[in-house]
């Protein structure tokens, strides 16, 4: 998960993925969408630095509620590993994930 900073009451998230592994940990499917910017949010230059996500690759993009939506069909009843858990699990909440 890529946000425009890291609280979660003020920023949003931008680009949402997730790989899919087998019992012996081999991908079997991976899901990447980034997330458009709210209102007239701009997307700070050292996110783009950072991510190398810019204003241009969030323009078409979904809503935040759709790719959490998105997101919960696609991990379903699957057990979750995050890379930091309790930061994405802050954004997530918002959508009703977790």
């Amino acid at each position: 998960m890529e946000t425009t900073g890291l609280d979660y009451k003020t920023d949003q998230i931008i680009e949402v993925a997730a790989i899919r592994v087998d019992e012996n940990l081999n991908e079997i499917d991976r899901q990447q969408t980034f997330v458009a910017l709210e209102g007239n949010r701009k997307l700070p230059e050292f996110i783009t630095e950072l991510t190398g996500i810019t204003e241009d690759d969030l323009k078409s993009a979904w809503t935040e509620q759709t790719a959490l939506t998105d997101l919960a069909y696609y991990i379903g009843d699957s057990i979750v590993v995050s890379h930091f858990a309790p930061f994405d699990l802050s954004f997530l909440s918002r959508g009703g994930i977790f």
